[in-house]
């Protein structure tokens, strides 16, 4: 727990811990690859690798799942899972509240979620959105000036136009 009462792994501990701690960086790999194969499975979560890192991650997710991964690599491994220190302190933040789900009431403090649930923003649909399927959805308010507008009030007349002679 940090001293101001969080009581989750932050970004900086994970990041700490990763280069500390060699079977640490080697779960973070594993959970990242474990996600990005759960998104490449049909998964509607957008967690896991970014593409340009992905075939070079799961080849060393391969190497280290099987032991054969040389001291580089795991090096290479852990300094790849440390770039995705955010996702990682969300997975832990939740398998934390799934676990003791009486952290949420600490969660909510630090607007971190609603002990492992859904947010409660998303919860409910907001005001003015249809509740039954037979309501009409209102598309969205286009914001900024109308297109060609040129910031001219509707009702006013044109300047003439001068003529090049």
């Amino acid at each position: 727990m940090n001293s101001n009462g969080y009581p989750f792994l932050s970004r900086r501990q994970i990041l700490e811990r990763i280069e500390a701690d060699p079977s640490f960086a080697a779960e973070c790999f594993a959970i990242l690859q474990d996600r990005h194969e759960r998104r490449g499975a049909g998964g509607t979560e957008s967690m896991g690798w970014m593409a340009s890192h992905a075939a070079r991650a799961t080849a060393l997710a391969a190497k280290l799942a099987s032991g054969e991964a040389i001291e580089k690599e795991r090096a290479e491994a852990a300094k790849l899972a440390g770039r995705y220190s955010k996702q990682l302190a969300r997975a832990f933040r939740d398998r934390d509240l799934a676990a003791r789900p009486e952290l949420g009431a600490q969660a909510a403090v630090f607007g971190v979620g609603n002990g492992g649930g859904e947010h409660p923003a998303r919860a409910t649909p907001p005001p003015g959105t249809p509740s039954t399927s037979n309501e009409q959805a209102r598309a969205p308010k286009r914001r900024g000036r109308l297109k060609g507008s040129k910031n001219k009030p509707k009702g006013s007349p044109t300047p003439p136009r001068r003529r090049r002679g």
